[in-house]
């Protein structure tokens, strides 16, 4: 998980911080990405527990999907990180609050109110956090390392989520949500100056729209909509192949664990900064390949490979971008609104899908989970291009990965 440096903070006198001093950084993304990420679990059972259909609980889903990208929108936008943990310390609170409410909540109302204001809370988390790593001595460490501690968190969810449902019904979720809270509030203790402070390449730095940023940000998101696409509608996409519920269950447990090893992968690969553009590259097409195995060809192995292996090349690919970004926006505001974009795309995504089945059949959905990427295929290498020829003509010394 170990990235070589993208900048030496001149302050820190080429010191690498230790991973305790950023690790607060890579929890604290994890925790704000948590109730999305665990979607699938507590929807089906919140519908149970408050005796409503699955769609009306699928609806406030989007309700906090949405709290948490107008609260990572607006914080980015008008705040920018300092070296005080109180910002986290307080976001950390409220999420911890709310999400251990909205675990015992007796009405349907109190539930959708609770996960409205954690999702404030949480999306204010990210734009702190990703602020922060966009500006410390080694962005591409952190977000190698939050990718790796999200999936490490939803591995371990996962696994423990039937025996969690069990023992506390539909708050189960929401619990596992506050107790990762309680440790992302215990390890701010052990956050560094190399993890909480501003490094001099970002300090000062002005916030200006560029197009290669916002092509950077565009990118990722049409990943995430490919992937949203099709994640709602495996089952019937799984029958059209023949693999049973049991076997694309099976498929996605290991998948959760192979996913592990995306953003170990990225953390090399991005030491070589003049190899960004092809690695980004074979890794969308990649994912691009996954998705037609998954949508096109009538065969269960395709199937299977293509849905355990989708997320792993997305977790390949998304550690490139925010890198660029810090590198065409050294204000660091791109990278700290970067996760309200990839709530949109997976916001967008099961609605797009729906539309393509609608009008197309299984057709439609194939052709939009694999234009997607296509399209953020050229919007990437316009980027890339755009940076590089900047890079030329402005280089700047000790910046390489």
């Amino acid at each position: 998980m170990v990235a070589g440096r993208i900048t030496a903070d001149a302050s820190l006198a080429g010191e690498s911080p230790s991973l305790m001093g950023i690790f607060p950084l890579m929890l604290i993304y994890a925790v704000g990405f948590m109730s999305a990420t665990y979607l699938p679990v507590w929807v089906g059972a919140a519908a149970r527990e408050y005796g409503v259909q699955t769609s009306t609980v699928g609806l406030i889903g989007s309700y906090e999907l949405g709290a948490i990208a107008i609260s990572t929108i607006i914080s980015a936008a008008f705040r920018s990180p300092t070296t005080s943990r109180l910002p986290l310390l307080a976001g950390l609170i409220v999420s911890i609050v709310f999400n251990g409410v909205a675990a015992f909540a007796s009405t349907l109302g109190i539930f959708t109110i609770m996960l409205i204001v954690a999702g404030l809370a949480n999306g204010f988390l990210l734009a702190e956090v990703n602020g922060r790593a966009a500006a410390c001595a080694v962005p591409a460490r952190v977000f190698t390392g939050q990718l790796f501690v999200m999936m490490s968190c939803a591995t371990l969810f996962f696994a423990a989520a039937p025996r969690l449902l069990s023992a506390f019904g539909a708050g189960a979720p929401f619990l596992f949500c506050a107790a990762a809270g309680v440790f992302a509030l215990m390890s701010l203790a052990k956050m560094t100056s190399q993890g909480n402070g501003r490094a001099d390449r970002g300090a000062g730095e002005s916030f200006s729209i560029n197009l290669p940023s916002a092509l950077l940000l565009v990118s990722p998101t049409l990943l995430f909509i490919s992937m949203n696409v099709l994640w709602p509608y495996i089952s019937p996409e799984a029958t059209r192949a023949g693999v049973t519920l049991a076997q694309y269950s099976k498929a996605l447990s290991a998948g959760a664990l192979i996913n592990l090893i995306g953003p170990l992968i990225s953390a090399r690969f991005l030491r070589r900064q003049a190899a960004w553009a092809s690695t980004m590259s074979i890794g969308i097409i990649a994912l691009a390949i996954c998705t037609a195995m998954a949508t096109t060809v009538d065969n269960s192995v395709a199937f299977l490979v293509g849905i355990t292996f989708i997320p792993f090349f997305l977790l390949i690919v998304i550690p490139f971008y925010l890198a660029m970004l810090t590198e065409s926006d050294p204000s660091g505001k791109f990278v700290a609104v970067s996760s309200a974009f990839f709530m949109i795309g997976t916001a967008v995504g099961p609605g797009l899908g729906g539309l393509s089945m609608k009008a197309l059949g299984l057709p439609g959905l194939a052709f939009a989970s694999i234009g997607a990427p296509m399209i953020a295929l050229l919007t990437s290498w316009s980027a890339s291009v755009i940076l590089s020829n900047k890079r030329a003509k402005h280089p700047v010394g000790g910046a390489s990965v």
